[in-house]
C-alpha cells in the first residue's frame, strides 16, 4: 500500500506490526520514501492460508471493496483514521480505479492518492498447482528441485531453502549452500 506520506513514522509507529483479526497478518515498512528517489512510502502485507481465502472472496465480490478491507486493516491494526494516514476527505471519495489481475502481474487499485498492489500466488499459474493439488504455503513452498545443482547454474532464495521459507534467514541459509556449491564446482573446474 502506497501512500503520498511516511504517516506511521510521522507519528512515531513502527512499519511493523501484526494481526491477528484481519486477512493481512504481518504489515511491515517496504519503503520509508524518505531516500529521495522517487519511491512513495510504502507498508507491504503478507497473508497465508484463511487471509488468502478471505481476500480471494474479497475480490471475487468486486475488487473494488480490497481498497476499503486493506484501509480499514491498517486503521484497526495502527488505530488511527483516513486522516491519520494522509487521506483527505476528498480522497477517501475518490473513485476507485482498478487495473490487472490478481493472477498474473497484480492488481493496482487506486484513488489516486494511495494504491494498493495485491499479487496472489495461491492464484498464479507459475507458484500454485491448479491441477487440485494443495499446496500448503505456511510450511513448505518453493521447488526442492531448485536446490540441485544443474551445472554450471545454481539457484539460491527463500523458496530453495531447506527451512524458513520466505523469511530473511531462509534467504541465509540458500545464499551460503549455493555459496558452497559454486566454490566446490569451481575447484573442480580448475582440476579439470
Amino acid at each position: 500500500v502506497s501512500f503520498t506520506t511516511n504517516w506511521w513514522r510521522q507519528q512515531q509507529m513502527s512499519g511493523i506490526s501484526i494481526d491477528q483479526v484481519g486477512a493481512v497478518a504481518t504489515w511491515w515498512e517496504a519503503c520509508s520514501g524518505s531516500e529521495g528517489d522517487g519511491n512513495l512510502p510504502t507498508l507491504a502485507g503478507f497473508f497465508t492460508g484463511q487471509g488468502a481465502t478471505e481476500l480471494s472472496n474479497i475480490l471475487d465480490d468486486d475488487s473494488c471493496c480490497l481498497f476499503e478491507y486493506i484501509i480499514e486493516s491498517l486503521k484497526r491494526v495502527y488505530g488511527v483514521d483516513e486522516h491519520a494516514m494522509g487521506i483527505q476527505e476528498n480522497a477517501a471519495n475518490a473513485e476507485i480505479k482498478v487495473k490487472g489481475t490478481s493472477e498474473q502481474d497484480g492488481l493496482i487499485v487506486t484513488n489516486g492518492i494511495i494504491a494498493i498492489s495485491y499479487k496472489s500466488w495461491k492464484e498464479d499459474d507459475l507458484t500454485n498447482a491448479k491441477d487440485g493439488t494443495v499446496v500448503d504455503f505456511a510450511c513448505d513452498y518453493g521447488d526442492r528441485d531448485l536446490q540441485s545443482i544443474v551445472e554450471p547454474l545454481f539457484f539460491a532464495g527463500t523458496e530453495t531453502a531447506a527451512g524458513a521459507h520466505g523469511h530473511m534467514e531462509g534467504a541465509v541459509v540458500a545464499a551460503e549452500r549455493a555459496a558452497t556449491e559454486v566454490i566446490e564446482y569451481l575447484r573442480n573446474c580448475k582440476k579439470l
